[in-house]
């Protein structure tokens, strides 16, 4: 499953949200201009729910959904796609979707593809880290 249609699926589940295009397609109370992110950012602020939804004038059912929404965002986790054996092109391929054409593809060997992986193995790993 792309990650879009993982967003697209996850906001399926909360009827009080919708993707509102006047906002570049970000997910926002439905019938409205106010975005998941605008109420994340009262809540960073130590705003509770009840003082969230008085000061926007919406039910506090649209802040919470708007809240469960971010919270199984952020928890979401992508499997990261195992590489191993095969050709660089063939990786580069599957993650550009074949739209990348490799203008090194004769000079390649399996050295390089392999300082390849071992280089975006040890970013992972650091990334993890984070």
């Amino acid at each position: 499953m792309e990650v879009s249609d993982y967003f697209k699926k996850k906001l399926e589940q909360y009827p009080a949200l919708e993707l509102a295009e006047s906002l570049g397609g970000r997910p926002c109370l439905r019938g409205t201009q106010v975005s998941v992110s605008s109420i994340l950012d009262f809540f960073r602020s130590e705003k509770r729910v009840l003082e969230i939804a008085a000061q926007l004038n919406q039910d506090p059912v649209k802040i919470h959904d708007a809240l469960n929404y971010a919270i199984d965002i952020l928890q979401m986790q992508i499997k990261e796609p195992d590489f191993t054996g095969q050709d660089l092109d063939d990786i580069v391929e599957a993650q550009t979707g074949g739209i990348y054409l490799n203008p090194f593809r004769d000079e390649q060997t399996q050295e390089e593809m392999k300082k390849y992986m071992e280089l975006r193995k040890s970013r992972s790993e650091g990334n993890r880290g984070s």
